[in-house]
């Protein structure tokens, strides 16, 4: 006759997972049909969702099922590095119902290494590439992969341009118009800096004020970051502009420079 113990000890045996692991194919398939806004914040679950998240395959299935958004990256340039930082925008991680009052965007830094030097005047993007131009090589970042590869070198330097794309297609800008209406963007200052970019037919823009303005004692940048609509009135003779949403996103220290603000189709 057996004793208790051992009776106990036969029954023990192992179950199965609750949470099988699943196919990364399925699971490819789902990150496709989410925004990359929550991609920061999926890539905190595991090992294995991170690697995903950064495949090239998880784009090229964005690519096939039509999935593809426009991503913003901003390029800072921190005083003390002799390259810039990388940014993308994307969603709070902690963000619930109840906090509906708080910010709901935030800049997440980007793992990129060996970032070269850029301008505003040198950076534009075409398609999931910013291209970095200057009177060296070109050098293109690949924003699916986050990494850097080296194009051809420009015939002429570039002193006094300020270029940007939008449907693929190069424009200077030569003069400006001033945008009406923009009702829930905060006065700007004389200490304000501001930068543009097309984000999917939208106007994205980013502004970056010293707290010093408001306090001599403090050695902080903050960084907005905002959505524009923009409607042609008046036979086109008018462009209005309606602020969609306007958050604090980042703080950095005060001697830091935001380059530029750039949207990539991933």
């Amino acid at each position: 006759m057996s004793s208790p113990e051992k009776r106990t000890s036969k029954k023990k045996k192992k179950e199965p997972s609750p949470n099988p692991s699943l196919p990364d194919d399925f699971l490819l398939s789902c990150f496709a049909r989410i925004s990359t806004l929550y991609y920061p914040s999926l890539s905190l679950v595991s090992k294995s969702f991170r690697s995903l998240l950064t495949s090239p395959e998880l784009y090229k299935v964005r690519s096939l099922s039509d999935h593809t958004e426009c991503c913003l990256y901003v390029c800072i340039q921190f005083f003390s590095d002799l390259g810039p930082t990388w940014y993308t925008l994307c969603r709070k991680p902690d963000q619930t119902k109840s906090s509906s009052s708080s910010s709901e965007y935030v800049l997440a830094k980007v793992p990129i290494l060996n970032s070269p030097r850029a301008s505003f005047t040198g950076l534009v993007s075409v398609g999931p590439n910013i291209y970095n131009i200057n009177s060296g090589p070109v050098s293109i970042l690949n924003c699916r992969s986050h990494t850097w590869s080296e194009g051809p070198s420009m015939r002429d330097d570039l002193y006094s341009l300020s270029a940007s794309v939008v449907d693929e297609k190069i424009y200077v800008i030569g003069r400006w118009r001033e945008l009406e209406g923009l009702v829930g963007l905060p006065e700007l200052t004389s200490e304000s800096s501001v930068r543009l970019a097309d984000h999917g037919g939208k106007m994205a823009v980013l502004v970056s004020q010293n707290l010093s303005f408001y306090s001599r004692f403090s050695h902080k940048k903050v960084i907005w970051c905002g959505e524009i609509s923009l409607e042609r009135r008046n036979g086109g003779c008018e462009i209005w502009g309606k602020v969609e949403w306007f958050d604090h996103v980042l703080t950095v220290p005060a001697g830091c420079h935001v380059v530029k603000v750039l949207g990539v189709t991933v």
